[in-house]
């Protein structure tokens, strides 16, 4: 993998699919995340599924910016977290009706993802009901709605 060329790409693609300019792309920790200014994506290996992996988190991300109201906010941490499994699905679903390429690559994530078993990685050990039904909000309607066939055993299990 091309870091520099993958790293130049990023804030093109954020501009695009995310339809803003001017947004800081971070890279580093452990998780993809999206604030009104900012786009971070996780560190992640030197190696091919790398590229699909940014460029899914990427894809994801930017839709935020396209399709999420930032003020929109729950007043309790688990609303919050419900709120964002919903709004997830929404946005992708968005995204890929613009970008059908997104939805391909985001498709290859969640394969990727699921065959390495890091599918919402720690909930499966999880014993917590909140955490169950974190787990089914955000697997069921990416099944439902987006077709995401390799997440049926893990929304099986919430």
């Amino acid at each position: 993998m091309k870091k520099t060329m993958l790293e130049q790409s990023l804030p093109y693609i954020a501009r695009l699919v995310g339809k803003k300019r001017g947004l800081k792309i971070t890279i580093g920790g452990d998780r993809a995340f999206a604030t009104p200014d900012a786009i971070n994506l996780p560190a992640l290996p030197d190696d091919e599924d790398s590229v699909t992996l940014a460029r899914g988190y990427m894809d994801h991300e930017a839709g935020h910016h396209a399709h999420t109201d930032f003020e929109v906010q729950h007043d309790h941490p688990f609303g919050q977290v419900l709120l964002n499994g919903i709004e997830d699905v929404r946005e992708e679903r968005l995204v890929g009706l613009e970008f059908p390429g997104a939805s391909t690559t985001l498709r290859r994530v969640f394969q990727r993802l699921g065959d390495h078993g890091e599918v919402f990685d720690g909930v499966w050990e999880s014993s917590s009901r909140a955490v169950a039904i974190v787990a089914f909000v955000s697997c069921r309607p990416r099944v439902k709605v987006l077709g995401l066939d390799r997440l049926v055993p893990f929304s099986a299990l919430a």
